[in-house]
């Protein structure tokens, strides 16, 4: 059996730093400060007080304040006019998805392909349902 030293490689830091510091997998509470995405909001989660200076803290917090809402903040889009093109889309996404991600399949040769089949299965119909529903949205408001 092996262990990963998952802080150095993450934040290729040099050997031992957090040991130092004296987080270890069994004592930290949290693994990825910068990830917010992945594991909730880093403005309610725990933070290594060691490991993370204050301005390092308040940054979250203060590029929310500081941020701007979109205008189309608060618009949900109806698929009920869409909702054959939406599952065509959700098939052709699931088709190539991953292969790109992943590095699987050549991007030059299957992003278009990728295009051609999102155009086939009708996503310039929901771009245009989801102009006329924002448009209306946007006018009611």
């Amino acid at each position: 059996m092996y262990t990963v030293n998952v802080y150095n490689e993450s934040d290729r830091k040099e050997e031992g730093y957090y040991e130092q510091l004296g987080i270890t997998p069994d004592t930290s509470t949290y693994y990825a400060y910068y990830t917010c995405g992945i594991l909730g909001s880093c403005l309610i989660q725990d933070v290594w007080d060691k490991a993370v200076s204050e301005e390092e803290k308040m940054f979250p917090k203060q590029q929310n304040d500081s941020a701007k809402l979109s205008p189309a903040f608060g618009f949900t889009l109806n698929t009920d006019n869409v909702k054959t093109e939406v599952t065509a889309i959700t098939n052709v996404e699931n088709q190539f998805k991953y292969g790109l991600i992943y590095g699987e399949l050549d991007p030059e040769v299957y992003i278009p392909q990728f295009i051609e089949a999102l155009e086939g299965a009708g996503i310039n119909h929901v771009i245009a349902e989801a102009q006329t529903q924002l448009d209306a949205w946007a006018a009611a408001k």
